[in-house]
């Protein structure tokens, strides 16, 4: 039986998280020496979680360590200043029913906002370190008492002074949620996912994007196609104050890039953007050329993720992707049939990810093209699905072979040709030892046959899935083992 994580925290009887002193031996030899407070402080960094967040913006952490740490925090009062602030650093309020995905109830945090409202001093000195911070899933909360919950942690969010970053998911927007997360002055980073507008009005906006200095928005839509549907046009153009020195901006929908093109949000407003994802694009009206003249005026692009709808495939694609001027692109994310051996990669791209819907792929068209790239050794990280590992490993219709010398990172997505190669209509997920197997098998033929000399990290995805299992290899033997298993973060 799994133990539950109760965040309310360990009080000690202390008034104050900074009331501490050094610890002192109580047991034992008292001759022995005490052991300095920067002695923990070594001890302690091989313990902390590490900054690995999901797509919410919430910590991610073995449930197991988080109780560990918690059981750390109770031998002194120096151990609990020091341990608890890392296990506040990135909360996640939800319903009291909500699980996460190992299926353990979430950390329930009524009782230490209870205790901010009440203004105790052990809480409000531990608020100062929470930086993360998403309200999610309470767009099914109807019950008064779910309510009253809700309104407790929207009320308490103010006193999160350091607060960086907001994601909301899967909630209603009220006016009180928007004035309490403008009053936060170090917000840098605001999610928006799957979220109700109906109960905002272009007013309620124009104040909340006034305040806010973002450097980092997402705005994600349920129903894609519906997006401006669902906000409307005045509402949309309210953002726009709140975006104007943006570095990273992310969303599901052309529609809301489209918006922001027909009223010219460019540069000097985006000259600082860096990374830029836009999912879900369709066929309609030319966005690949549209998109081409954008990006002509994004001189600081990093990093470009593009994903097509299923309107949108090589036989309806009318442009190619044009990126010889975004000179400092080191990463980039589309679909095969946007690229061609006319396609020149800018010199800093070191990172390629190609994706595309099932069954779109036609990766044979497309490895003659990329066997005629001249740069393709200057990559260190490719993402690309297996039917495209194959006509790697079997080559072009000349025979030959193609190395990445530089490439230290392998990710494939598992398509319906890694199942019909191995004769399974899916691969065994609920069977680890299988699933290892039959992957480690895999990576072996890989490595094997394709000239990858500095290659460090192997991840495998399958279709409809957002975990990753994960090898790694040893520097010492060079043998590959099996690392485990992560969660792909958009």
């Amino acid at each position: 039986m799994h133990r539950t994580f109760n965040s309310q925290p360990l009080r000690h009887e202390i008034r104050s998280l900074c009331a501490w002193e050094s610890p002192v031996r109580r047991s034992g030899h008292r001759a022995l020496v005490n052991i300095p407070a920067e002695i923990y402080l070594v001890i302690f960094a091989y313990l902390r979680p590490h900054d690995h967040y999901d797509r919410y913006g919430t910590q991610k952490s073995d449930p197991k360590r988080i109780n560990d740490l918690r059981s750390l925090s109770l031998v002194c009062r120096y151990f609990c200043a020091e341990i608890l602030p890392w296990l506040f650093e990135s909360v996640a309020l939800c319903p009291s029913q909500t699980k996460d995905a190992t299926g353990r109830a979430t950390a329930s945090y009524i009782s230490f906002c209870s205790s901010i409202k009440r203004d105790e001093q052990f809480a409000t000195s531990l608020a100062i370190y929470i930086k993360h911070c998403s309200i999610r899933n309470w767009y099914d909360v109807s019950e008064i008492a779910g309510r009253a919950f809700l309104d407790l942690y929207i009320e308490t969010l103010p006193s999160f002074v350091n607060l960086t970053t907001v994601s909301l998911v899967r909630i209603r927007l009220t006016p009180p949620l928007l004035a309490h997360i403008r009053r936060l002055q170090c917000l840098t980073s605001l999610s928006i996912v799957y979220c109700d507008f109906a109960g905002i009005l272009p007013e309620h906006v124009q104040k909340f994007a006034s305040r806010c200095k973002l450097k980092s928005f997402r705005l994600y839509f349920h129903r894609v196609h519906e997006a401006l549907f669902l906000i409307s046009n005045h509402i949309l153009e309210e953002f726009l104050p709140m975006l104007m020195h943006l570095s990273d901006l992310r969303t599901n929908t052309w529609q809301f890039i489209n918006f922001l093109i027909y009223h010219d949000i460019t540069p000097p407003s985006l000259v600082n953007l860096e990374m830029l994802s836009i999912r879900s694009l369709d066929g309609m009206h030319n966005c690949v050329d549209v998109l081409n003249k954008y990006l002509c005026r994004l001189p600081a692009l990093a990093s470009l993720t593009l994903t097509f709808d299923d309107s949108y495939s090589r036989d309806h694609a009318s442009s190619l992707l044009s990126l010889h001027h975004l000179k400092k692109l080191h990463h980039l994310c589309c679909p095969d049939y946007v690229l061609s051996k006319e396609t020149s990669l800018p010199d800093n791209l070191d990172e390629l990810c190609l994706v595309g819907r099932r069954g779109a792929l036609q990766p044979k068209l497309f490895l003659e093209s990329f066997g005629l790239w001249p740069d393709r050794n200057q990559l260190i990280k490719l993402s690309i699905p297996y039917a495209l590992v194959l006509h790697i490993l079997w080559g072009t219709s000349r025979g030959s072979r193609i190395g990445f010398e530089r490439l230290e990172q392998l990710d494939i997505s598992l398509d319906d040709t890694f199942n019909t190669c191995h004769l399974i209509q899916k691969p065994p997920t609920d069977d680890i030892k299988a699933m290892v197997l039959l992957l480690g098998g895999t990576l072996w033929w890989i490595v094997r046959e394709m000239s990858l000399p500095n290659l460090r990290l192997t991840s495998f995805r399958l279709q409809d899935h957002s975990e990753h299992w994960i090898w790694g290899k040893d520097e010492s033997t060079g043998q590959w083992t099996f690392v485990g298993k992560d969660e792909e973060v958009e």
